[in-house]
């Protein structure tokens, strides 16, 4: 399964995923964040739910959508 991991504080990294979102079929799709970024709400607007925590990353999750 895709992981992307996201540590910077890019302002490209949004439209980065969007992108990555947006051509990658496979689902879920995880996505590790620096625990200190404040990415909820990006994430939050391109499906993303917050699944657990892996030491100090936040760990986001695309869901398999019904077709």
């Amino acid at each position: 399964m895709p992981r992307i991991d996201l540590r910077d504080d890019d302002a490209t990294t949004t439209e980065e995923l969007r992108q990555l979102v947006a051509r990658e079929a496979e689902r879920p799709l995880y996505v590790h964040v620096a625990g200190d970024r404040d990415a909820h709400d990006e994430f939050a607007r391109l499906g993303f739910v917050e699944h657990g925590r892996d030491g100090d990353d936040v760990v986001y999750v695309l869901p398999p959508t019904l077709e």
